[in-house]
């Protein structure tokens, strides 16, 4: 019992008396067994399937696309897309997000599988054939558990009707789902996005690119360009512009000072045009925070994304990463972050924030074990590799570190960097390996292609408090990039009491007495 309650004094007698409670009030299974049943000197155990803590929560599957035509690809992805947003309305019901029921890890599995995998009881599934001018679909909702078909349908419908059969789909699914699992509702009225099926289709395309994270977030703003050009109100598709040219700012992917500005017209215009869209909303706070400080704007339109869309994986990440954690909320952060993973548990942007907030809160080895479970099913994304290093450094464990980044190195396409990275190392020390890294970030920045907070990290781990200082004042002059997590960066640890590094602190806002939600 020492184990299980370290902190807390466990009567033995009390446990027994609470084991006979709980009985009482959980009865027996149909079959007539007890839940919970004695282990002769060991304790006791709960026996029951643990499905019916499940109950109201539902994956969406890829829609499998059986035809040879590619194109049809972005059709599926965006029908699965399309019934993910409207189930996650339905209140009551738990969605997996995107990134976690289209991972490629789940292929090959049964219902059963996937269902314990993410956390679901009820799947949907479906597949589109394309023959003779004519698209045929197949929907069916399914017991995970089981594989037992709760509810089928099949559409038989012209090429060209495409648009139309989302609408339909769509609210068939969901008023199954209504009915299936959590009993009859009001059905809630599905908002159509554009009239036009040109602009939908370049639609469906984007959000199949961006789904993909940083690798395709230029194709991604060049389809909702062509998209606006034919529909220059077309809200949704100025949100998801915002969001795309918020990404491709965050990562460096294109110059500051001319994206910063064209992701706020968007954000700002779809907002005008419909104040309902939590992406919006969460494009502006992420806005608000990242690039301008400014904490209560940030907390406002976050939240209210997740009034709009509380089932979204996304609005608590952002909550989390762009809300919480900046200003020193780190308990707060977690707990949302892991709501995200929970409702996207195979996403690896919640994976790695989660990771991210536990490196902010010193909890190194929960963060390495975090980031290590997010290279089971994303290995190429920079930024974990990248984490995982900065981790293993704050650690003390410069081998470790210098591998990931030489791992790094090598998936980029540079061998010759990391070989180079590992002579240093072996000459040098960390210590080397990061006067190495200054010198290179240098001449990035000075091209044009890097933001001075990463000289301003690489120079306080080096204990290098001056050299830190200007290029932490330099970064700030500029904002956007990491700024807004200086406050909690460990790397920083050493400049705390620095007047000013406080100083800098205070132009953030981040000190208690100027942050009202700290």
């Amino acid at each position: 019992m020492r184990l299980i309650w370290p902190d807390t004094t466990v009567d033995e007698s009390n446990l027994t008396q609470n084991i006979s409670v709980l009985r009482k009030i959980l009865g027996t299974q149909t079959e007539g067994t007890p839940y919970i049943v004695t282990v002769p000197g060991k304790g006791y155990r709960f026996v029951a399937r643990v499905e019916a803590a499940l109950e109201g929560s539902i994956a969406v599957l890829p829609i499998a696309n059986l035809s040879s035509d590619p194109e049809l690809d972005f059709f599926c992805d965006g029908l699965a897309e399309e019934i993910i947003d409207a189930l996650a309305q339905v209140k009551g019901l738990r969605v997996i997000g995107r990134a976690s029921s289209a991972n490629v890890g789940l292929k090959g599995l049964d219902d059963s599988e996937i269902g314990n995998k993410l956390g679901v009881a009820t799947l949907v599934e479906g597949s589109v054939r394309k023959s003779e001018g004519r698209l045929r679909i197949a929907v069916r909702l399914t017991r995970a558990s089981t594989g037992f078909q709760l509810w089928s349908e099949h559409y038989d419908r012209e090429l060209g009707d495409a648009f139309a059969i989302h609408d339909d789909i769509v609210a068939v699914i969901v008023a199954h789902v209504r009915k299936t699992i959590l009993g009859p509702r009001t059905p809630s009225r599905l908002k159509r996005p554009t009239e036009s099926r040109e602009v939908y289709q370049l639609y469906l395309e984007a959000r199949y690119q961006f789904a993909r994270e940083f690798r395709h977030l230029e194709r991604t703003v060049e389809l909702l360009e062509r998209a606006l050009e034919l529909e220059p109100d077309f809200a949704h598709g100025l949100a998801l512009l915002g969001l795309a040219l918020i990404d491709l700012c965050y990562l460096g992917l294109a110059p500051f000072e001319d994206t910063l500005p064209r992701a706020e017209d968007a954000v700002s215009r779809a907002l005008e045009l419909d104040d309902s869209l939590p992406g919006a909303h969460r494009a502006l706070g992420i806005i608000r925070s990242t690039f301008y400080w400014d904490w209560p704007g940030a907390h406002r339109a976050i939240e209210r994304a997740r009034q709009l869309d509380p089932g979204a994986a996304r609005v608590h990440l952002a909550y989390a990463i762009y809300c919480l954690a900046p200003v020193g909320r780190l308990e707060e952060a977690e707990r949302e972050m892991r709501i995200a993973v929970d409702l996207d548990p195979l996403a690896p942007r919640c994976s790695r924030a989660l990771a991210q907030v536990l490196f902010f809160s010193r909890q190194y080895d929960a963060a390495i074990g975090q980031l290590r479970h997010t290279l089971e099913f994303e290995t190429d994304f920079p930024a974990t590799r990248n984490l995982l290093a900065t981790v293993y450094t704050a650690m003390g464990r410069p081998d470790d570190a210098i591998h990931e980044r030489q791992i790094h190195l090598q998936r980029r396409g540079q061998p010759e960097q990391a070989e180079e990275m590992g002579r240093i190392y072996t000459s040098e020390g960390e210590e080397g390996v990061f006067r190495w890294l200054a010198k290179k970030q240098l001449l990035r920045l000075k091209a044009g292609k890097a933001h001075p907070y990463g000289l301003a990290l690489l120079y306080a781990w080096l204990d290098e408090r001056e050299p830190a200082l200007e290029w932490l004042e330099e970064a700030f002059a500029r904002k956007g990039s990491l700024t807004l997590w200086t406050k909690v960066h460990p790397w920083l640890d050493n400049l705390h009491g620095e007047h000013r590094f406080e100083a800098l602190l205070d132009r953030l806002g981040v000190n208690p007495s100027q942050n009202p939600n700290q």
